[in-house]
Protein backbone atom coordinates (compact mmCIF):
# COMPACT_ATOMS: atom_id res chain seq x y z
CA UNK A 1 0.00 0.00 0.00
CA UNK A 2 1.06 3.39 -1.27
CA UNK A 3 1.94 6.19 1.82
CA UNK A 4 -0.98 8.60 1.64
CA UNK A 5 0.34 11.26 3.66
CA UNK A 6 -2.98 12.79 4.01
CA UNK A 7 -4.25 10.18 6.19
CA UNK A 8 -0.57 8.00 7.41
CA UNK A 9 -1.80 6.14 9.90
CA UNK A 10 -1.76 2.11 8.82
CA UNK A 11 -0.43 3.09 5.25
CA UNK A 12 3.51 2.73 4.02
CA UNK A 13 5.36 -0.31 3.30
CA UNK A 14 8.57 -0.53 5.77
CA UNK A 15 10.82 -0.18 2.76
CA UNK A 16 8.99 3.45 2.28
CA UNK A 17 8.60 4.49 5.94
CA UNK A 18 12.60 3.42 6.05
CA UNK A 19 13.02 6.41 3.11
CA UNK A 20 10.60 8.97 4.91
CA UNK A 21 12.86 8.03 8.03
CA UNK A 22 16.41 8.65 6.29
CA UNK A 23 14.85 11.84 4.09
CA UNK A 24 14.22 13.34 8.19
CA UNK A 25 17.58 12.57 8.83
CA UNK A 26 19.00 14.32 6.17
CA UNK A 27 16.32 17.36 7.14
CA UNK A 28 17.38 17.92 10.17
CA UNK A 29 21.18 17.06 9.29
CA UNK A 30 21.30 20.08 6.17
CA UNK A 31 18.64 22.08 7.76
CA UNK A 32 19.14 21.71 11.90
CA UNK A 33 16.61 20.70 14.49
CA UNK A 34 14.55 23.53 14.87
CA UNK A 35 12.91 25.96 12.44
CA UNK A 36 10.42 29.02 12.20
CA UNK A 37 7.18 29.06 10.65
CA UNK A 38 4.78 32.49 10.96
CA UNK A 39 6.67 33.32 14.16
CA UNK A 40 5.84 30.04 15.88
CA UNK A 41 9.33 28.08 16.47
CA UNK A 42 9.00 24.20 15.75
CA UNK A 43 11.02 21.27 16.36
CA UNK A 44 11.26 18.37 14.50
CA UNK A 45 11.99 14.77 16.13
CA UNK A 46 15.43 14.11 17.63
CA UNK A 47 18.70 12.26 15.80
CA UNK A 48 18.92 9.72 18.37
CA UNK A 49 14.97 8.54 18.00
CA UNK A 50 15.30 8.58 14.39
CA UNK A 51 18.49 6.60 14.29
CA UNK A 52 17.06 3.91 16.54
CA UNK A 53 13.67 3.96 14.07
CA UNK A 54 15.82 3.67 11.10
CA UNK A 55 17.61 0.16 12.56
CA UNK A 56 14.31 -1.47 13.27
CA UNK A 57 13.13 -0.46 10.06
CA UNK A 58 16.01 -1.45 8.07
CA UNK A 59 16.02 -5.00 9.96
CA UNK A 60 12.41 -5.50 9.08
CA UNK A 61 13.00 -4.66 5.35
CA UNK A 62 16.19 -7.02 5.75
CA UNK A 63 14.08 -9.63 7.29
CA UNK A 64 11.76 -9.43 4.60
CA UNK A 65 14.39 -10.00 1.70
CA UNK A 66 15.68 -13.17 3.84
CA UNK A 67 18.99 -10.67 4.39
CA UNK A 68 20.86 -9.47 7.44
CA UNK A 69 22.36 -6.87 8.62
CA UNK A 70 25.73 -8.92 8.31
CA UNK A 71 25.37 -9.06 4.72
CA UNK A 72 27.35 -7.25 2.58
CA UNK A 73 24.84 -6.57 0.05
CA UNK A 74 21.80 -6.08 2.26
CA UNK A 75 18.64 -4.08 1.03
CA UNK A 76 19.30 -1.51 3.58
CA UNK A 77 21.90 -0.08 5.29
CA UNK A 78 22.70 3.26 7.51
CA UNK A 79 24.25 5.60 5.29
CA UNK A 80 24.92 6.94 1.50
CA UNK A 81 24.09 5.19 -0.96
CA UNK A 82 27.68 5.07 -3.24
Amino acid sequence: MAFDIANPIGTGTDSELLEFTRAAIAQITLHGQAYTISGRQLTRADLPTLHAQLKIFEAKVNAAAGTSTRDKANLARLGRPA
